[in-house]
């Protein structure tokens, strides 16, 4: 084993460690797990806890940076443990918890249940929050089900489409005037407009750097050659695009906005399908949404804008999934025509600002991400494909 595994082998074994003793808090035992190096020892985790638990795995790495581990305990039950990225501190993680509970509470059950700590410690004020380490931590059910895979089949990618924005439109039902002075309290203009305008001119200040910089500095060829392909399209399309977009914003800006709490980042990954038997046909239904860490008060358009536009690029015209996006919404709520059409103007800025953000993060910033250079590209891919699906 060389050093560079033995180095990952060593942090990945000290994370398996903190998980356990977050558990220990969770459980109602604190005493420490520092002795134990082999997690896959579960004996000495049942021993220090009551023989709740029986394993723990961690879940595959995505790009925020949080640690989720799947938790499954003597009584059948299945969790899911998350250790937020660093930084985000405890006041944070409860405003989340707020939106998660409120939406609960609300009738929303595809957002999951959050378990309180059997602990004294902190469990008053902060009953689902764990502090540890340079994390806080929260245990939920765990959501059964898996994200949509089926980007071959141009039906069920708009299935998928509808049946998401009518989950989208539930969560935001459950959430009708928390945050807002309403049933939307209105903003002018909704914080999705003003954060993407003020993007566009941060693009345009680095675009000629990007242009000039050496892409022979990425080492992995595999995101080398993305990174190409990306640069290629920016290059080609950046300065009309911009332009445009800049102008559809600007006048989207002057129209108030009815905004109340929302996801901001949905997209394929985080809403969970599962078959439901029906008439002998198995039949995916939603059966969850995961990872609320971007939750704030903005226009509901821009969740459904993100979640359509994680399906394009896939075959699917951008104008039919727009109409079984809103097909889906409207069987649980509504939006006005101010709404959709921000809905429709923020897919192609969301895109072309996602395009040139991995462009910027990895080329001129060197930034790090805490998963293989393959996901990247792969993730890059899918960014060039919608930005040439939407011209």
């Amino acid at each position: 084993m060389d050093a560079l595994s033995r180095d990952c082998d060593e942090r990945e074994d000290h994370r398996f460690q903190i998980a356990q003793r977050v558990l220990g808090e969770w459980f109602g035992d604190v005493r420490a797990f520092g002795d134990v190096r082999a997690f896959g020892d579960v004996r000495a985790l049942n021993t220090a806890i009551g023989d709740t638990v029986i394993s723990v795995n961690r879940n595959r790495p995505g790009m925020s940076g949080s640690l989720v581990f799947r938790v499954t305990t003597s009584s059948g039950d299945t969790l899911a443990l998350k250790g937020y990225s660093i930084g985000t501190t405890v006041d944070r993680v409860t405003e989340i918890h707020s939106v998660m509970q409120t939406a609960r509470n609300n009738g929303c059950d595809l957002v999951a249940e959050l378990v309180p700590r059997r602990t004294r410690s902190q469990s008053q004020t902060h009953p689902t929050i764990c502090v540890f380490g340079d994390r806080c931590w929260e245990l939920t059910r765990w959501v059964e089900g898996h994200p949509f895979n089926q980007f071959d089949d141009s039906k069920a990618i708009r299935d998928a489409v509808s049946k998401g924005a009518t989950a989208i439109a539930r969560f935001h039902d459950a959430l009708r005037g928390l945050g807002g002075s309403g049933p939307f309290g209105a903003c002018q203009p909704a914080p999705c407009i003003a954060a993407r305008i003020h993007r566009i001119k941060e693009i345009d200040g680095d675009i000629a750097s990007l242009f000039g910089a050496n892409l022979n500095q990425i080492a992995n060829p595999d995101l080398r050659r993305s990174l190409g392909k990306c640069v290629e399209r920016l290059r080609a399309k950046w300065r009309n695009a911009s332009g445009s977009l800049a102008r559809s914003l600007d006048i989207q800006a002057k129209i108030p906005q009815p905004c109340s709490y929302v996801m901001r980042d949905i997209h394929h990954q985080h809403i969970f399908f599962a078959s439901n038997p029906q008439n002998g046909l198995l039949l995916p239904v939603v059966s969850g949404i995961i990872d609320f860490d971007a939750v704030r008060v903005d226009s509901p358009a821009t969740d459904l804008a993100r979640w359509t536009s994680s399906f394009l690029g896939n075959g699917s015209s951008v104008q039919h999934l727009w109409d079984a996006a809103l097909a889906g919404y409207r069987l649980q709520s509504s939006l006005n025509v101010q709404q959709e059409a921000l809905f429709r103007g923020l897919i192609p800025a969301t895109a072309w600002i996602s395009l040139a953000n991995w462009a910027i993060w990895l080329v001129l910033q060197r930034r790090s991400f805490p998963v293989e250079d393959l996901a990247i590209a792969e993730r890059i891919e899918q960014c060039v494909r919608i930005v040439d699906s939407i011209g």
